[in-house]
């Protein structure tokens, strides 16, 4: 069994909810196709106005009306980080969500994963650990699309406790959820 303590930042969460809602291969792949999805059929309804109106010449004000719609919808998605930054801000500043932040104790062993803070203990079944991903900081040990146990890398204090958790993962978390969502298209 592998005991980590560590307690999660406002910069952890920001990281986790980017990862959940925007970083993670299929949920940037649905975002972006539904923006651009949307630029189509806003440039698709100006066409059919254009072409059924009495004048139908394609000057250059039509040619722009178009950039511009294209434009604004597709603009968010140049700052999808910083909207999802404003809106754990937001998150993190409510009191009533001071649990995010407070000392964790997980335990890593054989039987699961068991985390502990001041407000609640948990038992998570390897079964229970849908997706597996990770970035250089951070193991993201998915339970549903939404929901994860965030574990920061910073919280293994040798390179053989990363190799023991590393280990731990590997003979107890599935196929599929460690590489299934990599190549499901």
């Amino acid at each position: 069994m592998i005991t980590l303590n560590y307690k999660l930042t406002k910069e952890d969460y920001i990281s986790f909810f980017l990862q959940v809602a925007w970083l993670s291969p299929e949920k940037k792949t649905r975002l972006i196709k539904s923006y651009v999805y949307r630029a189509i059929v806003f440039t698709a309804m100006l066409f059919f106005v254009k072409i059924f109106s009495p004048q139908k010449n394609f000057d250059l004000y039509f040619f722009y009306s178009i950039l511009i719609v294209i434009l604004i919808i597709i603009s968010p998605l140049f700052k999808m980080a910083d909207i999802y930054r404003k809106q754990v801000n937001q998150l993190s500043e409510n009191p009533l969500n001071a649990n995010f932040f407070s000392d964790i104790q997980i335990n890593i062993a054989e039987t699961g994963i068991f985390s502990k803070n001041q407000f609640a203990e948990t038992r998570y079944q390897w079964e229970g650990i849908v997706k597996k991903e990770e970035n250089k900081e951070y193991y993201f040990l998915y339970l549903s699309t939404e929901q994860a146990i965030l574990i920061p890398k910073r919280a293994l204090k040798s390179e053989l406790e990363k190799q023991q958790v590393e280990k731990l993962f590997g003979e107890h978390i599935s196929f599929n959820a460690e590489v299934g969502h990599l190549v499901k298209g």
